[in-house]
């Protein structure tokens, strides 16, 4: 009897402790390989390509910006959702680009999977993105990015002005 207890006071504590959660913090590097539509379609390699994401403590929204080189050339918010079974090295998320607007004529949405092992500082990223440029063009795009640094980048968590020059 003692025993039972004794497994069913540990279960109870476990069921009570929360779960590490997801964090994409750092910055992180890889390609694009898309197809574009407008009049024909075509294939577009965009190597180089950095990612740099801060994620605030104990919450699922983050907030990033796309580099190609030294220029800016977006600015996302997101989310991650962790995994059931290992919250704290798997799951997906979500960005959007921040001027992902009707009146902008751009919409910009991601879906990646995520895995990390922030103590040995590797991760991937992998998704596919959807881009629309002003009712003219459909790029679809693969990403596949990998961690270089779990350092924040210190971006901030607000999306610019979307008639501000990036």
């Amino acid at each position: 009897m003692p025993i039972r207890f004794a497994s069913l006071s540990l279960a109870l504590l476990l069921a009570l402790t929360p779960a590490a959660a997801i964090d994409l913090t750092g910055t992180w590097a890889g390609k694009l390989n898309c197809f574009a539509y407008d009049s024909k379609k075509r294939k577009l390699k965009f190597q180089d390509q950095i990612l740099k994401i801060s994620q605030k403590p104990g919450e699922s929204l983050f907030a990033g910006q796309w580099l190609n080189g030294t220029a800016v050339t977006a600015h996302f918010r997101g989310f991650a959702i962790d995994d059931d079974i290992k919250p704290d090295g798997k799951g997906r998320a979500g960005i959007t680009d921040c001027k992902t607007d009707q009146s902008s004529g751009v919409y910009w949405v991601a879906n990646m999977n995520a895995k990390i092992d922030r103590s040995k500082g590797k991760g991937t990223l992998a998704g596919t993105t959807i881009y629309v440029l002003y009712a003219a063009v459909v790029y679809q795009c693969e990403w596949s990015l990998k961690l270089l640094d779990t350092k924040d980048p210190g971006i901030e968590y607000i999306c610019p002005d979307v008639n501000a020059p990036n």
